[in-house]
């Protein structure tokens, strides 16, 4: 019956079915507003988030239904990966990781340089779709001080180690030349925020068991608490007066 009230979703109580749009539940299903209803009905589930016009305090019940549907990640659960401007790890490395990703529960963001069609497995970006994002280029800094980040991982990079370290997210590293494996050792050995892979490369095995070290171990947490206390150094170093700023005016 048209006047039977929505009582069966939550906050829809004093609506009618009669109060909904023509094609909805009755009426022309393929006019375009019915159309357009549904499409964005199939959607939204995949949807990041959701924009509307309004302001929460119109309707709470709706604001609150949509923010336990489309709730941001959980803060220190996001792996973010990058190798840098240059490096891309070689095909069985990639196969390792990328099975590591499709395989856990962790949500990643992964800036990839290469070509995502040529290099990755088929289906692997669709497949992980609601979990994970595959950019051709990242504001690492910005994602690094993102509450959501729990680990990076990266080439050992001099410059990522830093931008990780002013984020406070601890590392997984997989050095390729130059100075990267000096770092890693240091990192890993003498500051102790990070971990250099078993075997120095990327296996399922060894990245499985470093995220699950730093992600969901009281070690891990260690780590975050040490590269927490040298990012509270290198703040302090580049504030007036700070360290950092006396000696370049030196």
């Amino acid at each position: 019956p048209v006047d039977k009230p929505l009582d069966f979703l939550q906050g829809f109580a004093s609506i009618r079915v009669a109060d909904l749009p023509d094609g909805v539940v009755r009426g022309n299903f393929d006019a375009s507003v019915p159309v357009l209803l549904n499409k964005m009905g199939l959607t939204l589930p995949r949807a990041a988030a959701v924009a509307a016009n309004s302001y929460e305090d119109l309707d709470n019940a709706v604001v609150n239904m949509l923010k336990s549907r489309y709730k941001r990640h959980q803060p220190l659960s996001v792996v973010y990966i990058s190798f840098g401007s240059v490096i891309t790890p070689p095909p069985h490395e990639i196969e390792a990781l990328t099975q590591v990703l499709e395989e856990s529960n962790f949500p990643f963001l992964w800036s990839f340089r290469g070509d995502v069609e040529k290099q990755l497995p088929p289906g692997f970006p669709k497949r992980t779709s609601s979990k994970g994002k595959i950019v051709p280029w990242a504001p690492q800094q910005k994602i690094l001080e993102h509450p959501s980040v729990g680990v990076f991982v990266s080439h050992g990079g001099w410059n990522s180690i830093l931008e990780s370290i002013s984020g406070g997210v601890p590392m997984v590293f997989r050095p390729f030349f130059g100075d990267q494996k000096l770092n890693t050792r240091t990192v890993e050995a003498i500051w102790g925020f990070g971990l250099g892979l078993e075997g120095g490369m990327l296996t399922k095995e060894a990245t499985t068991n470093a995220l699950n070290f730093i992600l969901s171990t009281e070690e891990g947490k260690k780590m975050r608490q040490k590269v927490g206390v040298q990012k509270e150094l290198a703040y302090k170093a580049v504030q007036p007066n700070g360290s950092s700023i006396e000696n370049f005016k030196t």
